[in-house]
C-alpha cells in the first residue's frame, strides 16, 4: 500500500534523483527542492515531460513524484485550455520565447488534480539553463489560490453586506431627511396660519419671554402704543409707560410664571390721549416638557362694548319707566272713568229739574259741559295707554308700535 506521507514523498524524490540524467542532477534542486513550501514543477518544453516534482506539488495535485514521471505537464491543464497550452509549449521549445516566460509575471490558471477536480493556482514560469542531454527546461512555481479566493469571497461578501448596509442607511437617512423636511414644512405652514390669524385679530396679542421682553406683537397691540410691531419687539413694559402701567403688568407676569396658571384683570390704558378699558388675559407658554418658557397675552379693548352696554341699560331703564307710567295712566284712567260718568249723569238729571234756580241750572250746565270735555280727554288718554303687551326674551313688554289712533 502506498504511503502518502511527506516523508515517503521525499524518499520517492530522492530515489527519482538517482535515476534522473546527470545533466538534471547538476541543476542543484535536490534537497532544496524538498523543503520549498510552494508546489514546484520542472518540465522539458520539447516534449512536456516532467523532470522534477516536489512534495508540495504532490500535496496540491495528488500525484506522487513517481507517477508524475509517466505523464507530461500537458495532462495538468484542463482540456478546454490544453490545445492552446501545448501549442505555446512547442513554440517556446523551438524559439526559446514565450509571453508568460518572458514577462516573468504571475497569472491565475486552472490545474487538474488527480481526482479530476480543478484547482485555481497562481502560476509563475521561469526559464532554466538548458542541459546538454535535455531540452529547454521551464520551472513552474504554483500557489494555491483556494484560500485566497475564499478570503476574497468572504471579503466581497463583507463588502457587499457593507454596501447594502450603507445603502440601507442612506435610504433611511433620506427618509428621515424627507420626513424632517415634511415636518418642517408642516410646522412652517401651521406657523404661517397662526401668524395670519394673530395678525388679523382685532384683539391685541403678544408673546413675552421670561424676562418680560416682547418676542411677538401683532398689529393691534402695536396700535395701542401707536408704534410698529417691530418697534415693540425686544422691549419691556417699563419702556412703554409710567409705573402705574408697568408695575401691575410686571406683577401679573410674575404671577403667571410662578403659578403656571392664567391671570385675568381689567386695566385702563391711555391710547392717544383717550382712556380705554382693557380686559387682559395672560397664560403661560410651555415647552414640550411642560416647563414655562414665556407668557402669551391677549388684550381686548372693551371701551366701546362698555359704552354700548351702558346705553343699552339706560334704554332699558327708560323703557321700564315709560312702561310703568303707561300702566299707571291706564289704572288712573280706569279709576276716573266711573265717577266722571256718574257726575255727568247726575248733572244731566239736575239740569232739567224745574225747581232749581236759574243760576244753579246755569252752573249745572257748565258742569255738564266740563264733564263731557273731561270725558273726551279721559277717553283719549285711555286710548294712549291701551298698548298691548307682547312676549320678548326679556319678558312681557308693551307693544309701543301699536299707538292709539
Amino acid at each position: 500500500m502506498d504511503d502518502p506521507s511527506p516523508l515517503a514523498s521525499r524518499k520517492a524524490c530522492a530515489a527519482q534523483q538517482d535515476v534522473l540524467p546527470e545533466a538534471v542532477r547538476r541543476l542543484g534542486f535536490g534537497r532544496l527542492f524538498m523543503a520549498l513550501p510552494n508546489p514546484i514543477i520542472v518540465a522539458d518544453a520539447s516534449d512536456g515531460r516532467i523532470v522534477l516534482w516536489n512534495p508540495a506539488a504532490e500535496a496540491l495535485l495528488g500525484y506522487s513524484a513517481e507517477e508524475a514521471r509517466h505523464f507530461t505537464v500537458d495532462a495538468l491543464v484542463p482540456e478546454r485550455f490544453r490545445t492552446a497550452h501545448t501549442a505555446g509549449r512547442i513554440r517556446y521549445a523551438a524559439t526559446g520565447q514565450g509571453p508568460v516566460v518572458d514577462a516573468g509575471r504571475r497569472m491565475a490558471v486552472a490545474a487538474l488534480r488527480r481526482d479530476g477536480t480543478e484547482v485555481e493556482v497562481e502560476l509563475t514560469l521561469s526559464a532554466l539553463e538548458p542541459a546538454p542531454d535535455a531540452g529547454r527546461l521551464v520551472l513552474a512555481m504554483l500557489h494555491d489560490l483556494t484560500e485566497h479566493r475564499r478570503l476574497e469571497a468572504e471579503h466581497d461578501a463583507v463588502m457587499v453586506a457593507q454596501v447594502r448596509l450603507l445603502e440601507e442607511a442612506q435610504a433611511r437617512s433620506r427618509r428621515l431627511i424627507e420626513a424632517e423636511q415634511q415636518a418642517r414644512q408642516h410646522v412652517e405652514q401651521e406657523r404661517t396660519r397662526l401668524l395670519t390669524v394673530i395678525e388679523a385679530s382685532n384683539d391685541a396679542i403678544y408673546l413675552k419671554d421670561l424676562a418680560g421682553r416682547y418676542v411677538l406683537v401683532n398689529a393691534a397691540k402695536a396700535r395701542m402704543w401707536q408704534l410698529r410691531p417691530q418697534d415693540l419687539v425686544g422691549r419691556l413694559d417699563r419702556d412703554l409707560g409710567p409705573p402705574s402701567y408697568w408695575q401691575p403688568a410686571e406683577e401679573s407676569d410674575r404671577q403667571v410664571v410662578t403659578s403656571g396658571a392664567p391671570v385675568a384683570r381689567y386695566q385702563t390704558v391711555d391710547v392717544g390721549g383717550v382712556s380705554h378699558l382693557i380686559y387682559a388675559m395672560k397664560t403661560p407658554l410651555r415647552d414640550p416638557t411642560g416647563a414655562v418658557i414665556g407668557i402669551v397675552g391677549v388684550l381686548r379693548d372693551i371701551t366701546e362694548l362698555t359704552r354700548l352696554a351702558a346705553e343699552r341699560d339706560a334704554a332699558h331703564a327708560a323703557q321700564a319707566r315709560a312702561e310703568g307710567a303707561v300702566r299707571t295712566g291706564r289704572a288712573v284712567a280706569h279709576e276716573l272713568a266711573s265717577p266722571l260718568g256718574t257726575m255727568l249723569a247726575l248733572a244731566e238729571i239736575l239740569a232739567v229739574d224745574p225747581r232749581l234756580p236759574a243760576d244753579m241750572q246755569g252752573d249745572l250746565t257748565m258742569l255738564q259741559e266740563q264733564a263731557v270735555r273731561a270725558g273726551v280727554l279721559l277717553k283719549r288718554f285711555g286710548n294712549i295707554t291701551r298698548y298691548e303687551e307682547q312676549e320678548t326674551p326679556a319678558g312681557p313688554q308693551l307693544d309701543v308700535l301699536k299707538a292709539s289712533e
